[in-house]
């Protein structure tokens, strides 16, 4: 059910993110279109690792093992916050 919640947060964050950033910042030329697009994805990374956190402390439990490694509390949230982050903000760089 994780990746589910995570899913049906993200449709949550990109409408909020779509919606404020076609308000605020519309596309006025061809131009604009990639440092908007640009804006969507930064603004969708922080609202996603923003949201993440309460997704992680309802959906998971407290503790998980991993072979010999037991991870508690916040370290639960590190790796979905951590490939939010990375993979939305690389995406970024110019080709």
């Amino acid at each position: 059910m994780f990746p589910l919640y995570i899913s049906s947060v993200g449709i949550l964050v990109w409408g909020a993110v779509s919606f404020a950033a076609t308000d605020f910042r519309p596309v006025r030329n061809e131009q604009s279109n990639e440092e908007v697009l640009e804006t969507r994805l930064v603004l969708t990374a922080i609202g996603m690792t923003v949201a993440v956190y309460p997704v992680c402390a309802v959906a998971m439990p407290e503790e998980i093992f991993l072979g010999p490694k037991t991870c508690v509390g916040a370290q639960v949230c590190v790796c979905p916050a951590c490939d939010t982050i990375f993979s939305d903000l690389f995406q970024t760089r110019p080709s």
